[in-house]
C-alpha cells in the first residue's frame, strides 16, 4: 500500500493530560468535513492528535482538509493521503 502523509506538531506541552487519537476517515465529504473540523477543533480537551486518513475521491475533501489544517498550525496533525481507493 503506497501512501503520502504530512505531520504538523504542536510545541505545546499538555503532561497533565493523557494524549487522545482522533481519527478522522474521510472520503467524498466536501459537503460536511469543515463542519467535523470544527467541531473538533472547538473542544475543550486539547491534548489531542488529529490523524486523517483521505482516500481517493473525486471532489475536493483533501484540499479541504490540507486547507483547514494550514489555518490551525497550533494543533497536531498527521494526514495520510490514499493513493488508490481502500474501501
Amino acid at each position: 500500500m503506497s501512501t503520502t502523509s504530512q505531520s504538523r506538531n504542536s510545541p505545546e506541552s499538555h503532561s497533565a493530560q493523557p494524549r487522545v487519537s482522533v481519527l478522522v476517515p474521510a472520503y467524498k465529504s466536501s459537503r460536511f468535513i469543515l463542519e467535523t473540523l470544527d467541531c473538533v477543533a472547538q473542544q475543550t480537551y486539547t491534548n489531542y492528535d488529529l490523524h486523517f486518513s483521505v482516500d481517493v475521491s473525486d471532489d475536493d475533501t483533501a484540499e479541504i482538509i490540507d486547507a483547514w489544517c494550514a489555518e490551525h498550525p497550533h494543533l497536531r496533525t498527521h494526514i495520510t493521503h490514499q493513493e488508490k481507493r481502500l474501501g
